[in-house]
């Protein structure tokens, strides 16, 4: 009875561990690309394909044993999964905020050229999001938020969010290593659209559109601006059809044109201007002067990057995980793997295996 009651325990002990080696072989085999760019661990496989894999280990290393069942299960492990995704890109973006390397990850721009368009269907179909364009964000509310834009930060930060990891590891228009498909990563995870150009033109009307209603807002409260639009208005005579809240709109979108101007060049504004930091005169827009912009070299207030943010915050949080799957599927595809799907890749799965036998069930993950 101790002779058969100790074979079990060594037999089981046995299997226990080299079902565990096999699963750990099997993560072992994991996609460099995606480990080096973005900092997640994934191998890229099916459940059938982990079967073999298995069944092989087990054999090399134990052809006593007899594996008369095996079940493999990925539910819940692919980054397809945006909640799997969002788990794996917060643990390495503590890793990040560790290092210190989520505010210093700048990169430099490689100022490419024309317009990158995704136009195979295919390719198209099958990325994590299908396609799906378009953006839900209300003006309205991103500028009431801008009251308390410190908090929204600050937040951000405290909670490693997922922001500042697509800030680090995603491209935009000031700041491109050449690498990806698109230059415009993080205007396509907030718009959706398959032009590099259409998206970076839409982040643009967004922050036009966001900077015109807060430059609205100053000029309403300004009573010396307020003034010179009321006079202004008079002057024109009331055939003219213009009002005094006509020619506010007109005033602040000048402003917040050039606004936009500055801050693709590199440049910062505040979020609410003062008499000193606003660089647009009323006479200009009078006389329809749109000719370059004017930079009034603020040394205090919001970038390019920062405006990002902002929309960043203000974007679906599935639908800017999916987006990001999709830039991460298009980018590997193209360069080390055309075969990499997202839905194939996974963090850990789980198993169950009949050997000599006995059940066994567990799950493996990195």
């Amino acid at each position: 009875m101790f002779v058969s009651v100790t074979r079990m325990k060594a037999e089981t002990g046995r299997a226990d561990a080299l079902l565990s080696l096999s699963a750990r072989s099997v993560l072992s085999e994991y996609s460099i690309s995606l480990k080096e760019r973005y900092g997640l661990l994934a191998v890229d496989t099916t459940p059938t394909a982990i079967e073999e894999d298995m069944r092989f280990y087990m054999g090399e290393n134990d052809s006593s044993l007899d594996i008369s069942e095996m079940n493999i299960s990925v539910i819940g492990y692919t980054l397809a999964d945006s909640r799997n995704l969002e788990k794996e890109i917060n643990e390495y973006a503590v890793f990040l905020l560790g290092q210190e390397l989520l505010d210093e990850n700048e990169k430099t721009n490689s100022d490419r050229k024309g317009d990158r368009v995704l136009k195979n269907k295919r390719i198209i179909s099958a990325l994590p999001s299908g396609g799906k364009a378009g953006s839900d964000i209300s003006i309205d509310g991103v500028v009431d938020a801008m009251k308390n834009l410190d908090e929204i930060f600050d937040r951000a930060k405290k909670t490693v969010s997922v922001n500042e990891y697509l800030m680090a590891v995603c491209n935009h228009q000031l700041s491109d290593d050449g690498e990806t498909f698109f230059k415009n990563e993080i205007e396509y995870i907030v718009s959706g659209e398959m032009s590099d150009e259409k998206n970076y033109s839409k982040m643009k009307r967004k922050i036009r559109l966001l900077r015109n209603a807060v430059n609205l807002g100053v000029i309403f409260t300004n009573p010396e601006m307020l003034e010179k639009v009321t006079a202004a208005a008079s002057a024109t005579g009331p055939a003219s059809g213009l009002t005094t809240a006509l020619l506010a709109e007109a005033w602040a979108y000048a402003e917040a044109y050039n606004d936009v101007k500055i801050l693709e060049n590199g440049g910062k504004i505040p979020v609410i201007k003062t008499k000193e930091t606003w660089a647009v005169d009323l006479e200009s827009v009078l006389k329809n002067d749109a000719d370059g912009y004017i930079d009034n070299n603020c040394e205090n207030g919001l970038e390019y990057d920062d405006y990002l943010r902002i929309f960043l915050y203000f974007t679906d949080k599935e639908t800017k995980l999916e987006r990001f799957a999709d830039l991460v599927q298009i980018n590997i595809q193209g360069t080390t793997d055309e075969n990499f799907m997202m839905k194939t890749a996974c963090t850990g799965f789980s198993y169950s295996a009949t050997i000599n036998g006995r059940k066994y069930r567990y799950e493996e993950a990195y």
